[in-house]
């Protein structure tokens, strides 16, 4: 009758461990999905770091080729202002380089039709070549230079064609007479030579 007793008892507590089995595996298996839950919320975290680094990378790389194309603007802004400064500066002082000459070429004409004409003093004609002299030498120093006109072909670039008259000795075309001379300032024309032409 103690064998039975055993026995029962015996059979009594295996289903009591197989709850207790039960519950633990149960207890497993809420924790699991947990962990499982916990792994892409981690992931999605990571992502999100990620783009946001890519879009600052982007901004940094859009912000940098911005600033190089305005240094860049700027650079030529400053080269182009640099280059016309210099260009305004030459162009005055070239300015007033020919107002100096065109005022004088009107006292060399001066000059040189007075030794044109008739002197019984030779003493002050000489003087006066001298003083014209001089005058040419200031002129030459300054890049200013008489155009040479009498004998050459008509270049209209050069000679301004009063009149044309027919030569003998001269080919059509060919500047016979000059009135009054031409000069040019740093090989630019400043004043054309008043010339007569041969038909």
């Amino acid at each position: 009758m103690t064998e039975e007793k055993r026995d029962l008892e015996e059979e009594m507590k295996a289903p009591e461990e197989n709850t207790e089995e039960c519950e633990k595996d149960a207890q497993k298996g809420a924790e699991e999905p947990t962990e499982a839950s916990e792994e892409p919320a981690s992931a999605e975290a990571e992502d999100s770091a990620s783009e946001k680094v890519e879009d600052a990378q982007e901004k940094a790389e859009k912000l940098v080729v911005e600033l190089s194309s305005q240094l860049l603007r700027l650079q030529a802004d400053f080269q182009n202002y640099k280059r016309r400064t210099q260009e305004d500066r030459a162009s005055d002082i070239e300015f007033a380089n020919k107002k100096l000459a065109t005022a004088l070429l009107d006292v060399i004409d001066n000059f040189e039709r007075a030794l044109g004409s008739e002197c019984t003093d030779e003493k002050f004609k000489e003087g006066m070549e001298l003083i014209l002299k001089q005058l040419m030498t200031v002129l030459e120093k300054n890049n200013i230079k008489p155009i040479e006109a009498e004998g050459k072909q008509f270049d209209p670039n050069f000679h301004n064609a009063v009149q044309m008259l027919p030569s003998e000795d001269a080919e059509s075309g060919t500047v016979i007479t000059v009135l009054q001379k031409g000069y040019t300032l740093n090989d630019k024309l400043i004043r054309p030579a008043m010339v007569i032409v041969a038909q």
